[in-house]
């Protein structure tokens, strides 16, 4: 949950004592399970905040806009209490609630409401000349109220509120606001490079812009309630959410167990029904992933589902729920996604559009959440794809209990691709221009925004960290980021795929090399050291990028290419690139070449190349180094990005990672199986 907010009234010695005690030990009863895919971290980890308050206090305000698209006005209604806990209320006093809508400095609406109870309940209606909330016009009001007795001011709040109102159709595509809107969205971690969970809010606020920038309207809080720093960017910046409760993997244990599900349940709808930015509440995600719990019932398991269903209904019957990957329970919640990984987990992508058409009419409303592909940052590849045409590579599209693993089951991209970035980037646009064609359809979800740390996958290509993200966990861009952008952003863009590719070869039955350009311009023109290649349009029904894609023959020597777009508005984008295209003709690898660079007075960044006996890169190496250091030097480690790990995978036959010397000499050393020490 988000908040926690004890009383501190207890005093010792005219002081309040505070402690506190954290234990992340395993506890089968606390969710989300530990078999999950993501950190349980232990500590705290958000703001801790000690607030003042009088002895009569605004508590628990529920803030429901409404807005009636016939009568073309909205209404408002406010709930509430008065926290007076610590004061004799035998003789209650007439409180006065006032309160006002403001629209930027000026007043829409104004009102007082006066009561005796401690709880109030306050009803405005008819509110004409509305601004209505959405992705791409994110208004929002200011809701003031402040309570007075006794002629006396007590306490005063403001709130951001908006005013929208959604439908899902059944078997069809989602309405905000009475238009149609393909719901364009990704997922987010509580996860950053070097803090973890303890994410501060000017990177929450950088992730925000980020998604927005790509052209994404929508995104699922994964896998349990957010900052409440996150819901305030989604609402100011405009981000649709599916903010879900933490059941994640590991079955459904006893009372206890369910218990703190439906405490976290109710706690999350509380706590964040204020959000305009909120239209789904997640009950659950892979609650049919057992493991913590010796059994696997799944009458108990719709039972209990069924139950969290009603619960969040009464709590908020404003409203979707939804849960993802539960197929014998797919038909509790309003909305459902089974779990699809075309191109990744199981057969290719082109397999997207079968798949997705033989489960989209099973239930009445359908999201596709997750959908991705594991991409580590610089490796590209000539040549990213498996035998297509091999029987094994084909299926339905969905994850199995063993996808994950490296060892186990029919041949998979996952499993035996080589997670480049060229083959992430086909993959996303492949997924886009698919999407973009369905009409009827709701919208997905791409699994994830950013790398994230995982206690699982130590054989990925940097061990332990999720690889999926469309970022670094860094926030550095991935290729396919631009993708995305090619697809989604409202503004101009226009990228030359490879910026970080700077050595390309081809082998001798190779008569020519792609360049792509990822861009959402009318049009773009083509330039290879000088010279026009011509001039494309775009066109979303081509394969790959629009149609944004030229053939360069191949013959050695350094290339720059420079590529011009066209907007409708006449406005010109220029991108380029720089990078040296020579023949495939290096031999086995045997030894490792070091290289150190200087950034600043204490601080160096080791570049390893795996090279031949003749000491050419062998620019398609893959294989896994171990770097070390001896001396009063350090390691910059532990960040999970490509230049911040100890373990990582060659990415095209190179790897690195910043030292610092803490003013010292220091000796690294780099080791890889089979291969000599390198010093």
């Amino acid at each position: 949950m988000d908040k926690n907010s004890p009383s501190l009234s207890r005093k010792y010695h005219n002081k309040v004592p505070i402690a506190f005690r954290c234990d992340n030990s395993r506890d089968l009863n606390r969710i989300p399970s530990d078999l999950n895919d993501f950190p349980i971290y232990g500590g705290l980890f958000r703001k801790i905040v000690i607030k003042t308050k009088p002895l009569r206090f605004l508590d628990s305000i529920k803030i429901t806009p409404i807005y009636d698209s016939l009568k073309s006005n909205g209404r408002l209604n406010i709930i509430g209490k008065v926290n007076s806990k610590y004061v004799d209320t035998l003789h209650r006093q007439e409180y006065i609630i006032k309160g006002s809508l403001l629209n930027k400095d000026s007043v829409l609406i104004s009102f007082n409401f006066s009561f005796h109870k401690d709880e109030f309940n306050i009803s405005i209606d008819s509110i004409n000349n509305l601004k209505l909330w959405s992705p791409s016009n994110p208004f929002l009001y200011d809701l003031k109220l402040s309570l007075s007795y006794d002629n006396k001011n007590s306490d005063s709040l403001l709130f951001r509120i908006g005013f929208r109102y959604f439908k899902f159709l059944k078997n069809g595509p989602f309405y905000l606001n009475g238009s149609r809107l393909l719901l364009k969205g990704v997922h987010l971690h509580e996860d950053h490079s070097g803090v973890g969970a303890a994410v501060p809010y000017e990177i929450h606020e950088k992730e925000i812009k980020m998604i927005k920038k790509m052209g994404a309207n929508f995104i699922r809080l994964a896998h349990y309630q957010q900052s409440e720093e996150v819901l305030n960017l989604c609402d100011k910046y405009g981000l649709l959410v599916w903010e879900e409760v933490p059941w994640s993997r590991g079955g459904l244990g006893g009372t206890i167990h369910k218990n703190n599900i439906i405490e976290f349940l109710s706690k999350m709808i509380e706590q964040h029904y204020n959000h305009v930015s909120i239209i789904i509440w997640g009950l659950g995600n892979e609650i049919d992933l057992t493991g913590d719990f010796n059994y696997n019932n799944k009458d108990s398991i719709k039972t209990f589902l069924s139950y969290l269903n009603r619960f969040a209904k009464q709590k908020d019957p404003y409203r979707m729920t939804a849960i993802r990957r539960c197929d014998f329970a797919k038909y509790i919640p309003d909305i459902y996604s089974p779990s699809i990984w075309s191109g990744w987990y199981n057969g290719t992508y082109r397999d997207y559009e079968k798949v997705i058409k033989k489960r989209f009419y099973e239930v009445n409303h359908f999201i596709h959440a997750e959908w991705g592909v594991g991409s580590l940052y610089g490796r590209h590849s000539t040549d990213p794809y498996l035998n297509e045409n091999d029987s094994l590579l084909h299926g339905s599209g969905e994850e199995k209990s063993y996808s994950q693993l490296f060892d186990k089951g029919e041949m998979r991209y996952s499993k035996d691709g080589d997670w480049s970035e060229t083959y992430a980037c086909d993959l996303v646009d492949w997924y886009l221009h698919t999407i973009e064609q369905w009409n009827w359809f709701t919208g997905a979800l791409y699994w994830s925004f950013k790398d994230f740390a995982t206690p699982l996958r130590e054989n990925n290509p940097i061990p332990h960290v999720n690889l999926k993200g469309i970022v670094q966990r860094d926030l550095t861009p991935k290729e396919i980021y631009y993708v995305f952008q090619s697809h989604w952003a409202e503004e101009p863009v226009l990228h030359i795929y490879g910026h970080t590719w700077k050595n390309r070869w081809y082998d001798k039955l190779t008569d020519s090399i792609p360049i792509k350009v990822y861009s959402n311009c009318k049009a773009v023109e083509l330039f290879v050291n000088g010279k026009s290649k011509g001039l494309k349009n775009f066109d979303i029904n081509k394969f790959p990028a629009s149609g944004f894609e030229w053939k360069l023959k191949c013959r050695p020597g350094n290339y720059f290419i420079k590529a011009i777009g066209h907007t409708e508005s006449e406005e010109i984008l220029v991108d380029s690139i720089n990078f040296s295209l020579i023949e495939k003709n290096w031999g086995k690898p045997i030894k490792f070449k070091i290289h150190k660079e200087k950034i600043s007075d204490d601080i160096l960044l080791v570049k390893v190349e795996l090279v031949d006996k003749k000491g050419k890169i062998c620019y398609d190496a893959r294989n896994i180094v171990t770097f070390d250091i001896a001396g009063k030097g350090e390691l910059i480690k532990n960040l999970g990005t490509v230049n911040g790990s100890k373990k990582i995978e060659l990415a095209n036959g190179v790897a690195e990672i910043y030292i610092k010397l803490n003013k010292g000499r220091s000796v690294v050393a780099v080791m890889s199986k089979v291969l000599k020490l390198c010093l």
